[in-house]
């Protein structure tokens, strides 16, 4: 398993994390932060953050030379309830995980290679409302736009790999928090 860090936002991503086997998990690093942060704790998770992903990846790295792989990875993953968020705090989460990466993690993972040769990449879960034309669809729609714009504006180290919704209604149903809570920690 490649070292992981995941970070929850708001309520709905404290409570999928919460869902996790995080005893069958070794390397995975999990950090939470609420919906609408003050700055001053923003900056403080990111500095520990770092700091705790260099212990997760020198762990990871003994691991490797005892297995002979060579292949370093670093997954990151956001989970998140749009409805919860801003626009601006998911950008600028994204953000935050690009500058902490280019700033103390650029040797390892070069951001000037090109994509197929990355060993790190962001993966963004998101819960959204329906997909239904209402202004909390516009509103999800604009902050999914907002989110592609920043990782081709050319962010401090582009990490961004995949963005997957779980929007509150299927073809067939309706799904309550707690399905796409669930369907986050089985994802």
């Amino acid at each position: 398993m490649n070292p992981t860090f995941l970070l929850s936002l708001g309520e709905f991503g404290q409570k999928a994390a919460a869902r996790l086997p995080l005893e069958s998990l070794p390397m995975l690093l999990v950090r939470h932060l609420p919906a609408h942060p003050e700055v001053p704790a923003v900056a403080a998770l990111f500095e520990e953050s770092s700091q705790a992903l260099k212990s997760l990846l020198r762990k990871s790295a003994s691991r490797q030379a005892q297995e002979e792989s060579s292949l370093a990875r670093l997954d990151l993953i956001v989970l998140a309830d749009v409805a919860e968020l801003g626009t601006g705090q998911l950008v600028e989460t994204a953000q935050q995980l690009s500058a902490l990466l280019l700033r103390d993690f650029a040797v390892i993972f070069p951001p000037s290679l090109p994509p197929e040769q990355r060993a790190v990449g962001l993966v963004v879960v998101l819960a959204t409302p329906a997909f239904d034309g209402s202004p909390a669809c516009r509103a999800t729609l604009a902050t999914l736009r907002a989110l592609q714009q920043w990782h081709l504006g050319s962010p401090p180290s582009p990490i961004l790999n995949r963005i997957y919704v779980l929007p509150a209604q299927t073809e067939t149903m309706p799904l309550s928090r707690e399905d796409r809570e669930r369907a986050v920690a089985h994802f």
